[in-house]
């Protein structure tokens, strides 16, 4: 249990750890609950730790056959999948620190952590998907981290682009790096970051956590000479035909500094059209394919998914899905059915081969919409969302969900019945409705 009297002891020596929510201004100055509550910050080490940090964090395992259905149809398309999930931030924290943060913030022990990672990581593996193993990279580094936020380090986002290029060779797709010429980097650049825990106790606990410095290499592009190299799938760097979309949730893709992108671009010797989105979690990312459908088509695919970012539930995999395989089609089933601000749509009947909702509310609004789906007697809901990060050039009216039930071998019941519920509204909505078979599933 946090005891409150860690706090004031923490003013008075030095080496005691500070409690954020226990702070004087601390997370009662916020409204409600927030992302930074339970976190721990250890003066001696200047480590922050939240709890998501030393505790398991779950997951659906309907996550593993959506991601399945994602790859199988980027094949169908001619490219191949690549799902970068690195490890958890905890798996790295010093043992004295993690220890101290375990027995304040209720965790497990750290090989739980990494018990539950390689789980992922198999059931990854089993999707078809090509698994670059991001975890023995990182502990080549001396530490992939920042200390005072969860973001990797640019040396950390180097050594997962070089996983990729291994994991890729392991299939045999080769990329064969130019000797001159091709993605090169540049000039190293020391550059500081204000980590985000560090903000949260600066602000609220009146600590004086300096900001951490990091060096990293923009890459960039020269005049590439023609190579007569031995055959690969993909082709040799001077090919200028390989094309890598980057989906992504983190900063870490997202930013140029943090360069997870720019070091793809090196180790591939390709360009990497990157729609990686901050904090947007899946549901941003892969909302621009809504717009851009055109991305899919590249010849690898690169997904990050950072680790607190994989879901607990599918809901947010079962969007990200129904836009990889597409819409529906003019041969689908459209009607309209009327949700009122204070409840649910009525019932709708849809065919039993429909494995696709496909919503347009006519204007776009961030926020989230219940679908509950009718299997008989039995009830499913699902959870659609829209991220504010979304960039506004490709945001729309449109919100899409799987709506599959699975069983334990991965087999799919569809429903017979659909209804909806726009959260928190404030008004009466006329929603097109279209529900559709998948051909590719």
């Amino acid at each position: 249990m946090i005891k409150n009297s860690l706090v004031f002891l923490s003013f008075i020596f030095a080496a005691s750890p500070v409690l954020a929510q226990d702070c004087p201004i601390g997370s009662s100055a916020l409204q409600g609950p927030t992302v930074y509550d339970n976190m721990m910050y250890d003066p001696d080490t200047k480590w922050i730790v939240p709890s998501s940090d030393v505790n398991l964090r779950g997951y659906d395992v309907d996550n593993f056959f959506l991601i399945a259905l994602i790859n199988r149809e980027i094949e169908r398309r001619g490219g191949r999948l690549a799902v970068v999930f690195p490890p958890k931030r905890g798996l790295f924290i010093p043992d004295e620190v993690y220890t101290k943060a375990r027995d304040i913030l209720e965790g497990s022990p750290k090989q739980d952590l990494l018990e539950e990672y390689n789980s992922i990581i198999k059931q990854l593996e089993d999707t078809g998907a090509i698994v670059p193993q991001t975890y023995s990279a990182f502990s080549n580094l001396q530490q992939p981290y920042f200390q005072a936020d969860h973001h990797w380090k640019p040396e950390a986002a180097a050594a997962a682009a070089l996983a990729v290029w291994d994991a890729l060779a392991d299939v045999g797709i080769l990329r064969i790096p130019l000797d001159d010429g091709g993605y090169v980097f540049g000039p190293q650049s020391r550059e500081y970051k204000a980590g985000s825990y560090a903000r949260v106790f600066n602000d609220e606990c009146r600590t004086k956590i300096f900001d951490e410095s990091y060096v990293y290499s923009s890459t960039y592009k020269t005049a590439a000479r023609n190579l007569d190299q031995a055959d690969s799938l993909f082709g040799d760097a001077s090919d200028e035909n390989f094309d890598v979309t980057l989906l992504g949730t983190s900063f870490s893709a997202e930013s140029s500094n943090f360069q997870f992108y720019g070091a793809l671009s090196y180790f591939l010797q390709a360009p990497v059209e990157n729609i990686a989105v901050a904090g947007g979690a899946i549901d941003a990312s892969f909302e621009i394919l809504q717009t851009q459908s055109e991305l899919l088509d590249a010849n690898l695919v690169v997904w990050e998914i950072a680790p607190n970012h994989f879901p607990i539930v599918s809901h947010k995999l079962r969007s990200a899905t129904a836009t990889v395989l597409g819409g529906c089609n003019t041969s689908s089933s459209i009607q309209t059915i009327s949700t009122q601000s204070d409840g649910w749509s009525d019932w709708l009947s849809v065919d039993k081969q429909s494995a696709l909702v496909e919503l347009d509310t006519q204007e776009y609004f961030s926020g989230q919409i219940l679908v509950e789906a009718g299997f008989g007697e039995a009830v499913e809901s699902v959870i659609i969302e829209k991220s504010e990060r979304t960039p506004k050039e490709d945001r729309t009216s449109v919100w899409k969900t799987f709506v599959g039930k699975f069983d334990a071998d991965g087999d799919i019941t569809l429903p017979d019945s659909i209804r909806l519920k726009i959260v928190d509204a404030t008004q009466d909505y006329e929603i097109s409705v279209a529900h559709c078979q998948m051909e590719n599933i």
